[in-house]
């Protein structure tokens, strides 16, 4: 385990933005810590990534759904009112 970097100097690089960008917890703990991964940790790192990844593409799948829905219920309701001239 190396020590941590305490220096300002740093440019950063493309890849260690990539890191961050995929986990900030992961990329403080190679890049601030200096540690590296044992491979069965990063295996399940890796397993844990795709299990949220698939939450995360079905939850925008839904607010999808939910936002057409709204959108369909909304032009209906706007028709029913054109349609009634307006009176309630």
């Amino acid at each position: 385990m190396s020590a941590p970097r305490q220096t300002t100097d740093h440019v950063v690089a493309a890849s260690e933005l990539a890191a961050f960008a995929f986990c900030p917890y992961a990329w403080r703990l190679h890049y601030i810590e200096g540690l590296r991964p044992e491979p069965e940790r990063l295996q399940r790192g890796r397993a844990a990534h795709e299990a949220h990844a698939v939450h995360v593409l079905a939850s925008r799948r839904l607010l999808a759904a939910v936002t057409l829905l709204a959108l369909l219920t909304l032009a209906g309701l706007a028709a029913a009112w054109f349609v009634l001239g307006g009176r309630p």
